[in-house]
C-alpha cells in the first residue's frame, strides 16, 4: 500500500504537517510522532517529551529479561487497569490495547489521550499546545501528577515536580534506540517555581513524619497491599542477605505494582534516580521479591529505578540505595561484601538477570562501605552554526573544558569526551570566522551528558559566498509540476528564471539573509526567506497557486466502493494529479470543485485495499461522476496511521478529542460530531 507521507489519520482527526516550528526536534521517527500527538491532543510536546523521560528514561518498555513488565512502550501504560492505563488509550483511540502496547506511534498518542483526559477533568480548556498558562497551569499539574499512578498526593507532587523541572530546562539525549531527542525548555507562569517549592517542602514533611513508621529514617512509609508479602516477626537474626533488583520501569509505576493486589509481588524498598526512597514492606516482615522463598524469608529487598539493560541508572540512585543498605546491614550485622549484598541474578534458581550487566558493583559497594569512589560520565555535542539543532555542523572546532581537556570535532560538527569525573563543567567551543561559544552542565555518570553548542560567524573571514537553487512548483514544492519560464529575483536586485524542469540557480551569493520572489503567467505571485549558510548549496524552493487567470474549470464528483461487496469505503484519500488531495467522508463520497479542464488522474488509497489509479475527464462548467472500486488487501492488518472509529475513555469530555488547525491553502476541514465523520473540501485560490 502506498504511504500517505505528511498525512496522518488517527482518531478520526486528520494532521497535515508542513514546514512547522519545532518543539520538539531529533530523529525523524519518533520527532513527528511526539509533535502528532501534541498536535491530535493539544497536550504541549515537551510536556510529553518530559512525561516519557520521568517515566520511562526514553526507554522503549516492554521487553522484560524474564521479569514481569509492568510498563509500557515509551510512554510508560499500564496494564491490568492501572493508571495510566493501556486499556484506556486504546479505548480513546479506538484501536486494541495490543496495538497501544506494541506499536511506538500509537503508545505514544494513547500518553497523549489520557494526559489530555486527565487535564480536561481536572477543569482545563483544551486549546493551543505550546503554551501552559496561569488559567491552565494547575490543570496541568493535577493531569502530570495522575499520570504517576500513584495515590499519595505529595509523591503524586513529586512526579509532577521532576516533569516540570524537566520541561523548564529542556530535554536533551538520545533514547534506547539510538534516537537523538531535543525539547525545547517551556515558556512557564512563575506560579509553577512557588508550587515545586512547595511540593518539596511537602514531601521533606512526609519524610519527617515517616522516619518514626519505617525503618530507615531517609525513606517515605507507602504500604504495599497487604496480599503481597508475608506478615513476619523477622529480627537481625533472621536476615542475612540483601537482594539488589532493577524495577524495569519507572519509580512511581513500581510503587504502583506493589500496591496493586493482583500483582503478587514486593520489594521492601524502591529507590528513585533522582535518589527518593519509599518503603512498602516492614523489614520484620517477608517480601516476595527474590523468585526463590529461602531468600525472601532471609533478605532484604531494594528495587531501583531503571532497566537491566540500559546504562540508566544515575548516581543520586547509587547513593541513596548504597546508604540504605549500608544501614540495613549495620542494623542486622550483614557483612557489607559481596557475598551478601548480591543481585537477583544470584538467588539459586532465578530466571532474572537484574540488575545486570550495567551495574558498578565496585562503585556501589565502595560507597557502602563509606568509599569515595568517583564515578565517570562521557560528555558529547554538536558545534553548529547559528543553530544547535538546525545550523551546519563545524567540523574541526575546537573543543575545551574547564578542566583542561581539549578534543575537536568531527567532520559533522561532533565532540565527545569520555570518563570524565562527575561533576559540573563549562565546554567551550571556537572556531576560525565565528565568535566563541560555552554551555555549562552537571554531568550523571554512566551516560552521554548532551552539551551542543552554536557558534555565529564574527565576519573575521570576509563575506563567504554560495550557491542558491530551487525549484520553482505548481501548489506543492515536493510533488506539484515544475513551472519553466518563471521569474525568481533575489532582493539584491539580481534575476534569473527557470529552467524546463522549474529549477532556478544563483551562484556566489554572499552569506546573509535573502527573500527570494517568484512570479509567473497564470500564478499569484509568492516568496519565500532563506537564510544562507557557508559551505554547502543552499535550496528555496517555491511553490506557486494558479490565479485562475489562464483556467477553465469543471468539477469531480465520486464514490469509493469496495470491489467485492460494493459498500462505501470510508476515509480513503484521493490524490488529483493537480497536487490536491481529500477524503471520502462516511458514505464513501468526495468532491473536486474547481478542477482544470482536460484528462485529469486520481489516485485512490485506503487501509487495507490495494491503490487504484483512474482518470477522468473534466469539462469545463460541467461535473463528472466517477465511480472507483477498490479491491480488499487480505494481507493487511490496520496501523495506527489508519482513521480508527473515536472511541471514548470514561469520562472523556467530547472536547477532548483531537481537532485539527492549519490545514493549510487547499485544505479546509469539518468535524461532524464524535463519531468521527470528516468532509474535506479541496478549492483552488
Amino acid at each position: 500500500m502506498k504511504g500517505r507521507g505528511f498525512l496522518v489519520a488517527c482518531v478520526g482527526c486528520v494532521l497535515v504537517f508542513g514546514a512547522l516550528a519545532s518543539p520538539a526536534r531529533g530523529g525523524p521517527r519518533l520527532h513527528q510522532a511526539f509533535e502528532q500527538a501534541s498536535e491530535a491532543f493539544d497536550v504541549p510536546v515537551t510536556m510529553l517529551g518530559a512525561v516519557s523521560k520521568v517515566t520511562s528514561s526514553w526507554h522503549h518498555a516492554g521487553q522484560g529479561d524474564g521479569v514481569e513488565v509492568r510498563e509500557f512502550g515509551i510512554m510508560g501504560l499500564r496494564a491490568g487497569g492501572a493508571s495510566p492505563g493501556l486499556e484506556e488509550a486504546a479505548a480513546a483511540l479506538g484501536v486494541s490495547v495490543e496495538r497501544v502496547r506494541d506499536e511506538e506511534r500509537c503508545n505514544i498518542l494513547g500518553g497523549a489521550a489520557v494526559l489530555a483526559a486527565y487535564f480536561r477533568e481536572a477543569g482545563g480548556e483544551l486549546g493551543v499546545p505550546s503554551e501552559i498558562t496561569l488559567e491552565n497551569a494547575w490543570a496541568w499539574w493535577e493531569a502530570v501528577g495522575r499520570y504517576s499512578g500513584l495515590d499519595d498526593p505529595v509523591l503524586r507532587d513529586m512526579f509532577a515536580v521532576h516533569v516540570f523541572e524537566a520541561m523548564d530546562s529542556g530535554l536533551e539525549g538520545r533514547t534506547d534506540s539510538g534516537e537523538y531527542l531535543v525539547f525545547d525548555a517551556s515558556v512557564m507562569p512563575s506560579v509553577l517555581g512557588e508550587w515545586i517549592q512547595d511540593a518539596r517542602r511537602r514531601y521533606q514533611a512526609l519524610l519527617r513524619a515517616s522516619a518514626t513508621s519505617t525503618d530507615y529514617a531517609g525513606a517515605v512509609w507507602v504500604p504495599a497491599c497487604s496480599s503481597n508479602y508475608t506478615d513476619s516477626n523477622r529480627g537481625p537474626g533472621d536476615i542475612f542477605y540483601v537482594v539488589i533488583h532493577i524495577s524495569e520501569g519507572s519509580y512511581a509505576g513500581t510503587i504502583s505494582w506493589f500496591q496493586n493486589c493482583s500483582s503478587q509481588v514486593s520489594a521492601h524498598y524502591v529507590v528513585s534516580k533522582y535518589g527518593e526512597v519509599t518503603q512498602m514492606v516492614r523489614e520484620a516482615d517477608i517480601a516476595w521479591h527474590a523468585g526463590n522463598w529461602d531468600y525472601n524469608v532471609m533478605s532484604i529487598g531494594i528495587e531501583h529505578e531503571g532497566h537491566t539493560y540500559e546504562n540508566d541508572i544515575t548516581d543520586a540512585e547509587y547513593r541513596a540505595s548504597a546508604a540504605l543498605t549500608a544501614d540495613i546491614c549495620a542494623r542486622n550485622g550483614i557483612p557489607t561484601t559481596r557475598d551478601y549484598i548480591i543481585g537477583h541474578e544470584d538467588v539459586p534458581g532465578s530466571v532474572h538477570t537484574d540488575p545486570g550487566p550495567y551495574w558498578d558493583w565496585d562503585y556501589y559497594l565502595s560507597l557502602v562501605n563509606g568509599g569515595t569512589s568517583t564515578q565517570t560520565a562521557s560528555l558529547v555535542g554538536y558545534v553548529r552554526e547559528n543553530d544547535i539543532y538546525t545550523g551546519t555542523g563545524i567540523p574541526g572546532a575546537e573543543v575545551r573544558l574547564d578542566s583542561g581537556r581539549s578534543t575537536s570535532t568531527d567532520g559533522n560538527g561532533f565532540y565527545r569526551f569520555d570518563n570524565l569525573e562527575v561533576g559540573t563543567y563549562t565546554v567551550t567551543a571556537s572556531a576560525p570566522c565565528y565568535s566563541s561559544g560555552s554551555k555549562t552542565r552537571t554531568l550523571e555518570p554512566g551516560i552521554d551528558n548532551w552539551a551542543s553548542i552554536a557558534l555565529t560567524p564574527d565576519g573575521s573571514c570576509g563575506a563567504q559566498t554560495v550557491t542558491l537553487k530551487g525549484y520553482v512548483r505548481e501548489a506543492d514544492i515536493y510533488t506539484g509540476p515544475a513551472i519553466p519560464d518563471a521569474t525568481v529575483r533575489l532582493d539584491d536586485g539580481r534575476t534569473t528564471t527557470t529552467g524546463p524542469d522549474g529549477l532556478y540557480e544563483f551562484l556566489d551569493v554572499e552569506v546573509g539573509t535573502y527573500t527570494i520572489t517568484v512570479d509567473a503567467p497564470c500564478y499569484a505571485p509568492a516568496g519565500v526567506t532563506k537564510t544562507l549558510v557557508p559551505g554547502e548549496d543552499n535550496w528555496a524552493s517555491v511553490a506557486l497557486t494558479p490565479d485562475g487567470s489562464c483556467d477553465a474549470f469543471g468539477s469531480i464528483l465520486g464514490d469509493v466502493r469496495d470491489a467485492d461487496t460494493l459498500e462505501p469505503v470510508r476515509y480513503a484519500t484521493i490524490t488529483l494529479d493537480t497536487g490536491d488531495t481529500t477524503q471520502t467522508d462516511r458514505n464513501g463520497r468526495f468532491e473536486f470543485l474547481q478542477v482544470p479542464v482536460g484528462d485529469r488522474v486520481l489516485d485512490v488509497s485506503a487501509d487495507c485495499y490495494l491503490d487504484a489509479s483512474q482518470t477522468v475527464a473534466v469539462v469545463e462548467g460541467q461535473g463528472t461522476s466517477v465511480v472507483v472500486d477498490l479491491e480488499p488487501d487480505t494481507a493487511c492488518a490496520p496501523s495506527c496511521d489508519g482513521t480508527p472509529e473515536i472511541g471514548r475513555i470514561s469520562g472523556l469530555p467530547a472536547s477532548t478529542t483531537p481537532r485539527r488547525r492549519g490545514a493549510g491553502a487547499t485544505a479546509a476541514l469539518v468535524f461532524l460530531g464524535m463519531a468521527g465523520a470528516i468532509l474535506r473540501r479541496h478549492r483552488r485560490s
